[in-house]
């Protein structure tokens, strides 16, 4: 009689060993979390699923940004162009150092507003020895002066830049408030240095 180790054919296979303590205990892994379905059939999740290609709102609109910014630094620097060459065509080169001398115009304006301040400060100064009551306008009255200089400078700095961007558009703009304003605050000087002088004599 043979026993059931002998009668046991060559073709089966042996039985799988239960797993070993080193897999049970080892963590789970990125590829140990594919679930399986009701059927026993693996199933890939989402993510692993989904291959299409995928836009970056944010990164397309801070390229939009950017471009816009280039655009504007490229516009700026062409209105403000230190290094402008222009084509002499007719009038052109004639316009533009009629701008030059009127800004060498409002340059001489200001030194002489402010030069006028400097002096004031000293004829009051040496005035006020003999006369104590022209002291306290010195420096205030000295100080709007040089101001007023400063800010005809400015005027002057900036009408020149306006006027050459508009030549180039065939414009020009004429001086109505400009002209009024610093009229009006060299009366204002003239007026105010005759009072302090005629009233504290």
């Amino acid at each position: 009689m043979t026993s059931p180790a002998a009668t046991q054919s060559p073709f089966d296979l042996p039985a799988s060993p239960g797993p070993s303590r080193a897999s049970a205990q080892r963590p789970k892994t990125r590829d140990d979390e594919l679930c399986q379905g009701s059927d026993g059939q693996e199933t890939v999740s989402d993510n692993a699923q989904s291959t299409e290609p995928t836009v970056d709102i944010t990164t397309d609109g801070g390229r939009r940004r950017r471009r816009r910014r280039r655009e504007g630094v490229a516009a700026l620097w062409h209105k403000w162009n230190p290094a402008l060459t222009l084509e002499n065509s007719g009038s052109v080169a004639r316009d533009h150092l009629a701008v030059e001398r009127t800004f060498l115009a409002y340059v001489r304006t200001s030194l002489a507003i402010a030069s006028t301040g400097v002096a004031l400060v000293q004829l009051f100064t040496i005035a006020s020895t003999s006369n104590e009551r022209l002291q306290k306008y010195t420096r205030p009255l000295g100080a709007t002066i040089i101001i007023i200089g400063l800010c005809t400078l400015v005027i002057g700095v900036v009408r020149y830049f306006t006027i050459q961007s508009l030549l180039l558009k065939g414009l020009y703009p004429a001086a109505r408030m400009v002209a009024v304003a610093i009229a009006l605050a060299l009366c204002a000087i003239i007026i105010a240095v005759f009072g302090i002088l005629v009233g504290n004599r």
